[in-house]
C-alpha cells in the first residue's frame, strides 16, 4: 500500500521527517542532518533486484519501520512526486508503476524513515550527473549494521562501489570519484 502526498502537502505532512534526516538535496553525505552516521555508497540496483531490496527492507524493519517516505529531490517543484509506502517490495514496485510517479525513477530522489533513523539519496545518473546511478545510504547503527552485513561487509561494499566507479559509463571526474569515496571514508 502507498499514499500519494502532493507537493503542496509535503512540508506540512512530511517536512519535519525530511528535515530530521536531511539538510540538503545533493546526493552526497553532506546532505544528511546527522554527520555522525556511517555512510555507504551502493549501486541503485536495489530498485530491480529482489534480493538487494530484501536486504534493504530487513534493515528498515530492524529499526521498527514498516513504511518509508519516497520523494523527488531534483525536479521543480521539489517533492513534486512523494508518497508514504509500505516497505514490502510489491507496494514499492506498484508505487513506481503508478502513472502519478512515472518520472520518479528518472530524477534524483530521497527515501527515508518516518522515524528519522535512516535515509537514502538516490542519484539516477541522468545527463547532469554521473551516467550510472548510485545511492548514498546512512542511518543509525541498528539500520546500518544489518544492511552492511547483508551486503557482505564494508570491504565488499567498497570493492563493489569502486568497480562501479571504474565503469566507463560512470561519467565523473577523478576528483568527483575521490570525493564520493571520501563520503563513505573510503580512500
Amino acid at each position: 500500500m502507498y499514499e500519494t502526498v502532493r507537493e503542496w502537502q509535503f512540508d506540512s505532512r512530511l517536512g519535519k521527517q525530511y528535515r530530521a534526516v536531511f539538510v540538503g538535496y545533493a546526493t552526497r553525505k553532506a546532505s544528511f542532518a546527522r554527520q555522525d552516521w556511517e555512510c555507504a555508497l551502493i549501486y541503485k540496483s536495489f530498485r530491480w533486484n529482489s534480493d538487494e531490496y530484501e536486504t534493504l527492507r530487513q534493515a528498515i524493519t530492524s529499526v521498527g519501520d514498516s513504511q518509508m517516505i519516497v520523494t523527488s529531490i531534483q525536479s521543480e517543484p521539489l517533492h513534486r512526486w512523494s508518497c508514504l509506502v509500505s516497505t514490502d517490495r510489491e507496494s514499492y514496485l506498484k508505487m513506481l508503476r503508478d502513472p502519478h510517479f512515472d518520472f520518479l525513477p528518472a530524477v534524483n530522489s530521497a527515501m527515508f524513515s518516518p522515524s528519522g533513523k535512516w535515509g537514502i539519496l538516490v542519484n539516477e545518473g541522468n545527463s547532469n550527473s554521473t551516467g550510472l546511478g548510485y545511492a548514498v545510504v546512512s542511518g543509525e547503527p541498528e539500520f546500518m549494521t544489518p544492511l552492511v552485513a547483508a551486503r557482505g561487509g564494508w570491504v565488499k561494499m567498497k570493492d563493489d562501489f569502486t568497480r562501479l566507479l571504474s565503469d566507463p559509463f560512470f561519467n565523473a571526474t577523478a576528483e568527483d570519484k575521490r570525493s564520493l569515496l571520501a563520503d563513505a571514508n573510503w580512500k
